[in-house]
């Protein structure tokens, strides 16, 4: 069976790869990861039924909701992967947002998804006054920018950090508010009348059961979650220690934030939304419902 994925299949997927290896065969699932583009990608592909399961944004999946798309999603598998907002490490002339008044904060394109969140971060701040330069995506660039005063602080996603910390050897440290840490990232979604059958309702709960499961083991469980990754897209790990570093930053951010494992937090849902979206007219749970994970931690 398919599982459609807002991009290929590789490291920053590692619980999805440690599912397929340790928990979805137990099941009686044989999971094919489908990359696509985007999580918008995504969403029309199960609107127009072309698949049946996916993992999406949940930004993406309510905005969707929101114009008449008949899909839910059903568990949190990733968060805090979309946006965060960093300075470098040992820089501590900058602790908080509001320390960036009148500086520059670089940007990795135009239409990054960070921007929405970094903007509702920099507003709650009482910061309107900085600059947005584009500095392109993590790597020797950005720390180009930092060293040489273009920017002071960068907004990006996960997947930057290992750029930065191994390609350009400059780590970075999130100055993100607590109000904005644990924001829902990705989501597993389905078409809502999948949820009315026997059948297809069991798949999608223990798609949620076996990803998660496999997150959950992957907190204590690196080195061997990162072996069992590389195994399924050796083409990733021709280096050892980005790859260390890839599944070390997907980990983080498929960790559990509840005791409930998958449980969409409707505060952070609606902190994200509010900052991506803009006014919030659907009831968020009708949408990103925590109403089967009883299920879902059945299996």
């Amino acid at each position: 069976m398919k599982l459609l994925l807002p991009a290929g299949v590789g490291l920053n997927w590692a619980a999805f790869l440690v599912a397929r290896d340790r928990y979805w065969p137990k099941m009686g699932l044989n999971v094919e990861g489908v990359g696509t583009n985007g999580s918008s990608a995504v969403v029309q592909q199960l609107v127009a039924g072309n698949g049946m399961y996916g993992i999406a944004g949940a930004s993406a999946v309510y905005s969707a909701a929101v114009e008449g798309a008949k899909i839910t999603g059903i568990a949190t598998t990733t968060h805090d992967d979309v946006a965060r907002l960093s300075v470098p490490a040992n820089d501590t002339s900058i602790q908080s947002p509001a320390d960036l008044r009148g500086k520059a904060v670089g940007i990795t394109s135009a239409g990054d998804g960070s921007l929405p969140v970094v903007a509702a971060v920099m507003k709650a701040a009482g910061v309107t006054d900085y600059e947005k330069p584009i500095v392109g995506d993590g790597g020797p660039a950005v720390a180009n920018a930092f060293r040489t005063g273009k920017i002071q602080a960068f907004a990006h996603g996960v997947s930057d950090v290992a750029g930065m910390e191994i390609t350009a050897g400059f780590p970075l440290r999130s100055i993100m508010p607590k109000e904005f840490v644990g924001l829902p990232g990705n989501v597993l979604v389905v078409p809502s009348a999948a949820l009315n059958d026997a059948a297809r309702s069991e798949v999608a709960f223990k798609l949620a059961s076996g990803w998660l499961h496999a997150a959950e083991w992957l907190i204590d469980n690196l080195t061997e979650g990162t072996r069992i990754a590389c195994e399924q897209v050796p083409e990733a790990c021709t280096d050892q220690a980005t790859a260390d570093l890839a599944v070390k930053l997907a980990s983080q951010t498929t960790e559990p934030l509840d005791d409930q494992l998958g449980y969409i937090d409707p505060g952070k849902a609606r902190t994200l939304l509010t900052a991506v979206v803009g006014e919030v007219t659907v009831p968020i749970d009708d949408v990103l419902t925590n109403e089967y994970l009883d299920e879902i931690a059945g299996y």
